[in-house]
């Protein structure tokens, strides 16, 4: 049952939620307006991006870096340290990727560009699921 505590908790992981939804098709639209070609890799970068966060955070509890949490939120200082690194190494791989793989494919057609785009899928999410394994992660189950 929700109390009125619960309120701001399930209001601020409305919000979280709907951005990463929103940035990520906001990101797929903007590379198909772009480069005129839909990245299928886009999700698994954004995978990519929890993964490192949720690594990262797991390495900062174990450190014994504060977790306190802010105000009625029930995530703290080292959720929001691993988050922003998070977003650095995730940017850095996908630069990555793009200077190896998809600048050398842009001058080919955009069928090329997208069959790569689903093969760095394929690969990227085999990556993630031979470290992290093929079961669900979470970073915490408050609610």
């Amino acid at each position: 049952m929700t109390t009125l505590a619960h309120i701001p908790q399930l209001l601020v992981y409305g919000i979280i939620s709907g951005s990463i939804i929103s940035l990520g098709g906001i990101g797929v639209s903007l590379t198909y307006s772009i480069f005129g070609f839909s990245n299928f890799a886009h999700g698994d970068f954004m995978a990519l991006g929890a993964y490192i966060a949720l690594g990262l955070f797991t390495l900062f509890t174990g450190l014994g870096i504060t977790n306190a949490p802010f105000g009625p939120l029930s995530f703290g200082f080292g959720f929001v340290l691993a988050f922003i690194l998070a977003i650095a190494l995730t940017a850095i791989a996908v630069i990555l990727i793009d200077r190896l793989l998809f600048r050398r494919l842009r001058r080919s057609g955009p069928v090329i560009l997208m069959m790569s785009s689903i093969g760095v899928a394929l690969g990227l999410r085999n990556i993630l699921q031979f470290f992290w394994s093929p079961q669900p992660h979470y970073y915490s189950q408050a609610i």
